[in-house]
Order: structure tokens, then C-alpha cells, then sequence
């Protein structure tokens, strides 16, 4: 098979008379960017021992050469033997430079090739023209020589590695992981497996379809390098963790001849296509297959010393606010308290802060919003707790100082910051029940979701009168013996059933929303004790086992995640409500016989 290099001699007028040897200079088409390297090849026919001289390269920086390989050149006289002689230069400043011819001996006298022509432009006018820089040499890791083994080269070539900022943390404190794929050839790769992140909360920064990429220098030569992903990691608890390889498959096209070509490499995300069969000249396509190393990862539990107790594993540097929408308000008339977290650590794992409600105001679970720059680590902006509350009880309410307490890892100590108290004044004028807002001040949304919501909470506090006055016929101090439960669970679950087909926010609320009515009804919980940190304490003293507490536990989260955040959720919705139906009925089964 002919190669390009023979194509291109033949051009250049091999074929003219038998007693002429051959004898070109080939370089780069187009121009070259100032600081970028780029190859100069002489092509002689060998038809003996030649002597070789190379010019001065006057301009430019000698990078490296001569690289000499052989190849076959065919002619009006037959087969020739032709040498292929490559030096690699560096362009140094802009202009147009002559390439000078190089000269070798012919019998007793000289030869010499032809000069060539070199543009070359600032980096300002390759972006305006559109001009891509190469990597110094890139061209010659194409080319694969006679007995070169090609999957050596692959190695040297074409890798993924993996950093991480930190290989010690405490919990909750952001670890870096970058996956960078480092190559020089013409290659089509694929991730057949990502890392798993097993005991981290994970945070995606950059992703393969950002297609971010750079160039690196390692070894002395120059790499197309592109970030595959990057992600921010925070530790759940203390203990030795891995993050496993990430797994790429590749198939690398190599050629025969030596011949200018910039590789360029592809990068995809499920299955590698069949190679391209249609034929290149002189071409071979290899496979391999590459991981980059586990990373091991030391976790420490934040020092006991000094912990304060209403630490909940908030780790970074943070600062608190509060404020209430309207603080002058008539009987059962809704306010929201607005409570802001902002800075910056840990703020997926963040909690909601801990507030001393005045008896007598009625709460309900917060709505959560983040505000979050995710291309820094670790994450930084604000995470807001919306708190509906009312009263019936006309006064003056005080809602304390809200403190919050984290662990600073860059100082090693803990901290406290303080949100001033807040006043709330009550009036005993009647707010008519058609102003009061729905879902704590928002704007109607959905017909649907507020017949849903409206109806849920009439229920509950039904329910739960019924089941108050129930107590109170029974002996002083003693829980009633073999009461049922007030409301069937299927009853209770009928809302959100009957939401099995709307959208996922409204049946995760309605979901969440019989739950707690359950609760309501079973252990008379209400207002700021209905969150899921009271509960699981709640069922762990009545001696619910662990397996039914963590099921609520995970179900009441779910349904938290769908509510706040829009993420989609995996978990079909019909074998959610069998799952919640079972384990409410496990935990009212053990309630009724203790």
C-alpha cells in the first residue's frame, strides 16, 4: 500500500527523470501559533549512504530531532528507498520564516531541498481566525513505526488519572476529586464504569458534557487533557473510605506513515461504537482498556473537646439571620419565620436549626431553599428555612435567639453564631378562614393539591381531638389498654392515593402529609414536635424496633427530597405507598400491644 508520504513525494515530481533524486521539505499547512511546536520532514531517496546536513532553523526554538524513519516510494523506474528525516521546532514570535532546505551528498556533489514557508501569529489571531494550537509533537505519537509495540504506546500516551485535594478530613469537611483523561493520540474512549463514592455526599462540578479541557506538559511532552468529571465529596462519618476506579475503554487509530496530523480524541458515556470500517490509508485501530488507582481517604470524627451540645455536624463556616414576613398578626392568621444559613461548608448535610417555639403557636415542617455556587468547593451561598406557624391564643410571643453551632476545620475549633430574638404580637381579631394563605404564604398553585392539603389537616385535628378525649376517659396516667386505631390506615393513606397519577411534588406532600397525620393521631404529636429528629426519639422510647424507625425515617426524607429540591425520584410511587402502608401498620401494631 502506498503511503501519504509517497503521495505527497510523488507530487512534489518523483516521477520526473530516473537519474534525479528525490529530495523535499515538507511543513505544516496553515499557521503556527506562537509558543507551539510543529515538524519540519525531509524526505531523500536512499539509494546508498548519504551524508545529511540540516540548517541553522534560524527564528525558532530546536525542540528536538532528527527522527528518522523509512519508507518505499514508487516511481516511473520502480520501487525507490526513501528516507523521512523530522526535527521538531517551536515557533518564538510572530512572522513569515523561511524554512531552509537541508543538503545532502549525491555522489561528489550536493543536494538540497527545497526552502519552505512558515506563518506564524500571536495567539490573539489564532482565536480570531479561529486557529487551534496543537500539542508539540502529537503527530509523531501517531505514527507507529515498524516493530514499535502499539500498546506500549498506548500506555505512554493515553491514561486517566485521579486527584483528590485532600487524603485526611474530618466529617463533613469538602474533598476535591478530579478525573482527567491525559492523551497524544487519535482516540475514541468510553466510561464503562464510574467511581462509586460510597459514605459521601456527593456533588457534581464538571461533567463530560461541559467538555472542558486544557493542555498539560508531563514527562517533556505535551497532552490534550480533559476533565472528565469533578466532584466535591463530604464525609457522612468517621472511617477509612475508598473511592473506586473509574473504568474507560479505548480504541486508538495508529498510522503507518509518517504524516502530519494532529490527533483528536472523543469521549463518551455508555456503549463504544463499532470502529469505523470504511478504511484509512496505511491505518490500524487498537483497544485497551484503563482505570485510574482507588483513593484512600481518612476520616476524623470532629474533636469531643469543646463540642457544643447542639452541634449537628454542620462543618465549614457559617453566619445565621432571621426574620418574620409580618410580626403584628390577627387569631390563626399564618406568618412564616425565615431563618437563612449562609457561607460556606457542608451545606447538603445541613439540618434545620434548632427554635424554642413559645407555647401556644402551632408550626409545621420548614420548606427548604438553596442558593448555592457549586463550581467552588467547598459549596458556598445559603440554604433558607421557611417555618409557617399560627396561634389561636391572642398576646405577645418571644421566639428566642436561634443559635447555630459548627465545626470550622481550617481553625479546628468549634463556633457559635446567633440570630437575635424576635417579637410576635396577637391580636384577638378573627382572621376569615378564606385569607388564610396556602402552603404557608405561597401563591395557589394547584386546586387539587390545596382540596388535598385542606382536607388533611381537618382530618388530623379531628383525629386528634378524638383520640385526646379517648385518653382522657381512660384511668390518670395510664395509656388506654387494646384501643384501635381512631382512622383505618387506608383511610388515612386515601389522599395520597388517590394522587398516585399527579405530578411528583404534590404526592410526595400529600404523602408526607398522612404521615404525620398518623402520628397525630397515634402519639398525639403537633406543631414543633412534628419533625423527624422528635419522632425517631419518640419511637425508640415507645420501643418501636430500629427497622421501622429507619423505614419512616427514610420514607419521611424521600418525600422531603422531592418537596424541596425537584430531584426526581427513582422509587416507583404505588411500592412507596406500600411500603409506607406496611411500616405505619408494623408501628401501630406495636403501639396497641405495649
Amino acid at each position: 500500500m502506498r503511503s501519504l508520504l509517497v503521495i505527497l513525494f510523488g507530487m512534489a515530481g518523483f516521477a520526473g527523470a530516473q537519474a534525479q533524486v528525490a529530495f523535499t521539505t515538507s511543513v505544516k499547512k496553515g499557521p503556527v501559533v506562537v509558543g507551539e511546536s510543529f515538524r519540519v520532514q525531509y524526505v531523500l531517496e536512499d539509494d546508498g549512504h548519504r551524508e545529511f546536513q540540516a540548517p541553522a532553523f534560524a527564528g525558532f526554538r530546536f525542540v528536538s530531532g532528527p527522527d528518522v524513519y523509512e519508507a518505499q516510494g514508487y516511481g516511473a523506474d520502480g520501487v525507490r528507498k526513501l528516507k523521512n528525516i523530522v526535527y521538531t521546532l517551536e515557533a518564538i514570535k510572530p512572522g513569515r520564516f523561511r524554512i531552509e532546505g537541508a543538503r545532502a551528498r549525491n555522489g561528489d556533489g550536493l543536494i538540497k531541498s527545497d526552502d519552505a514557508w512558515v506563518e506564524v501569529i500571536t495567539a490573539a489571531e489564532a482565536a480570531k481566525r479561529g486557529v487551534k494550537v496543537a500539542p508539540a509533537g502529537n503527530d509523531a505519537a501517531y505514527f507507529l513505526q515498524p516493530g514499535e509495540d502499539p500498546y506500549r504506546k498506548i500506555q505512554d500516551n493515553l491514561f486517566l488519572k485521579v486527584t483528590v485535594d485532600k487524603r485526611s478530613c474530618f466529617v463533613g469537611e469538602a474533598i476535591t476529586a478530579t478525573f482527567k483523561l491525559y492523551s497524544r493520540l487519535m482516540s475514541k474512549s468510553d466510561i464503562v464504569r464510574n467511581p462509586g463514592f460510597y459514605g459521601f455526599t456527593v456533588q457534581d462540578m464538571i461533567g463530560l458534557a461541559d467538555k472542558e479541557s486544557s493542555m498539560e506538559t508531563v514527562n517533556g511532552k505535551r497532552f490534550d487533557v480533559h476533565t472528565i468529571r469533578k466532584v466535591q465529596l463530604y464525609p457522612l462519618r468517621a472511617g477509612s473510605f475508598v473511592i473506586d476506579p473509574m473504568e474507560i475503554l479505548s480504541r486508538v487509530e495508529f498510522s503507518r506513515s509518517a504524516v502530519n496530523r494532529q490527533p483528536e480524541q472523543e469521549i463518551n458515556e455508555g456503549v463504544v461504537a463499532e470502529p469505523d470500517r470504511t478504511g484509512h490509508l496505511d491505518t490500524e485501530v487498537f483497544e485497551s482498556s484503563m482505570h485510574s488507582p482507588q483513593v484512600a481517604i481518612a476520616v476524623k470524627e470532629p474533636p469531643v473537646k469543646n463540642r457544643p451540645r447542639d452541634f449537628a455536624g454542620a462543618t465549614g463556616r457559617f453566619r445565621i439571620s432571621a426574620v418574620i414576613d409580618h410580626a403584628r398578626l390577627a387569631k390563626n392568621e399564618a406568618a412564616t419565620l425565615i431563618v437563612t444559613i449562609s457561607g460556606h461548608g457542608n451545606f447538603t448535610q445541613l439540618g434545620e436549626p434548632l427554635i424554642q417555639w413559645p407555647a401556644g403557636i402551632e408550626t409545621f415542617e420548614p420548606r427548604v431553599a438553596d442558593s448555592l455556587d457549586h463550581t467552588v468547593t467547598p459549596l458556598t451561598g445559603t440554604r433558607t428555612f421557611r417555618f409557617s406557624f399560627a396561634t389561636a391564643k391572642p398576646g405577645l410571643y418571644t421566639i428566642p435567639a436561634i443559635r447555630f453551632s459548627f465545626f470550622d476545620p481550617d481553625s479546628n475549633r468549634y463556633q457559635a453564631v446567633t440570630a437575635p430574638g424576635l417579637q410576635i404580637t396577637v391580636s384577638d381579631k378573627e382572621t376569615p378562614m378564606a385569607k388564610l394563605p396556602v402552603n404557608g404564604g405561597q401563591q395557589r398553585r394547584n386546586t387539587t393539591w390545596i382540596i388535598v392539603l385542606f382536607t388533611a389537616v381537618i382530618a388530623a385535628a379531628l383525629g386528634a381531638g378524638f383520640w385526646y378525649r379517648k385518653r382522657k376517659e381512660g384511668p390518670a396516667g395510664t395509656p388506654p389498654a387494646n384501643v384501635q386505631p381512631v382512622v383505618g390506615i387506608d383511610h388515612l393513606l386515601q389522599p395520597a392515593s388517590a394522587l398516585l397519577q399527579a405530578d411528583t411534588k404534590l404526592f410526595h406532600t400529600s404523602l408526607r402529609q398522612c404521615i404525620w397525620n398518623f402520628f397525630a393521631l397515634q402519639l398525639g404529636l403537633s406543631g414543633s414536635a412534628m419533625n423527624n429528629r422528635h419522632l425517631l426519639a419518640v419511637l425508640e422510647q415507645k420501643k418501636i424496633v430500629p427497622e421501622s424507625r429507619a423505614t419512616i425515617d427514610a420514607i419521611l426524607r424521600q418525600c422531603d427530597t422531592a418537596i424541596f429540591t425537584g430531584v426526581a425520584m427513582e422509587t416507583d410511587k404505588k411500592d412507596l405507598l406500600e411500603q409506607t402502608k406496611q411500616v405505619l401498620e408494623k408501628i401501630a401494631d406495636s403501639l396497641h400491644q405495649a
